[in-house]
């Protein structure tokens, strides 16, 4: 591995990725995995609210599963291949403790938000999903296109890799998942692309024109670097995870400008 700042940030981002603890001498669990389930379950609860009681255990557990990994599966039924989570006993594992653990305990869910409110806390979490995210979107999503359909198919490519980042939002959003009962409708995504389909197609783009056998990026600006795949995921996981937190900052602005606006009309009326 170079040495260079390529290198590192490869050293960096896998090295998180493939960080695992011992549990008590009986088994390793990856660290990475394990806050992405936590963050996914503590997001799902937190948006039904009080209507948590009202869902079945089976209700809530598909719906964190769709959330967790609707993308990747959307990916492989398009192109034929097996769900990549029934080859995965770690994954039902981790997601089904973590869900056991933030509905069963309500004192669990409030360590929880307790954590969140902390600084830099939930930036962590969501370092997580940007790097699993990314692994998703350029391994599976854009790579995993060559071997199935061949070479050069670049609108593949791109409507896979924006389906392993975003699918599970898009199945979310179509059925009303996050709601006690679930309907049918038109996704908000197709009426008005929000900022993470923004970010994600961003990322996808760039890793595409980084990895492009045909050097075009390079050719167009004069690049006499260039990036082998390793790398180029590693700067995506980088971008992708830069463009949650940045945005989670701004929604984070915007909400606390509002909640003043109103407090301060309260005030005046």
């Amino acid at each position: 591995m170079s040495t260079d700042i390529h290198g590192q940030v490869v050293n960096i981002v896998f090295g998180v990725i493939d960080f695992r603890v011992d549990c008590f001498g009986v088994a390793s669990l990856p660290v990475l995995d394990t806050m992405f389930a936590l963050f996914i379950h503590y997001l799902y609860k937190s948006a039904l609210g009080t209507n948590h009681v009202q869902i079945s255990w089976l209700q809530g557990f598909f719906t964190t599963i769709v959330m967790a990994s609707g993308g990747g599966c959307t990916v492989a039924l398009l192109r034929g291949q097996p769900l990549g989570i029934l080859s995965s006993n770690e994954f039902w594992i981790i997601h089904g403790l973590t869900y056991f653990l933030i509905f069963s305990n309500d004192y669990f869910y409030l360590l929880m938000q307790t954590l969140f409110s902390l600084p830099l806390v939930e930036h962590a979490f969501t370092v997580s999903d940007g790097f699993l995210r990314t692994m998703a979107m350029v391994q599976f999503g854009v790579d995993g296109v060559t071997g199935v359909l061949g070479h050069k198919k670049w609108m593949a490519q791109l409507i896979c890799g924006m389906l392993a980042g975003c699918g599970g939002g898009l199945w979310m959003d179509a059925f009303r998942l996050s709601e006690p009962h679930w309907t049918f409708g038109t996704p908000q995504l197709l009426k008005s692309i929000s900022t993470d389909m923004k970010i994600t197609f961003a990322t996808v783009v760039f890793y595409m024109c980084l990895v492009d056998d045909d050097g075009l990026l390079y050719q167009t600006f004069g690049i006499t670097t260039h990036l082998d795949r390793i790398e180029a995921q590693a700067w995506s996981a980088i971008i992708l995870t830069l463009g949650l937190i940045i945005n989670t900052k701004i929604t984070f602005w915007q909400s606390s400008f509002y909640r003043a606006q109103i407090e301060d009309t309260k005030k005046t009326n």
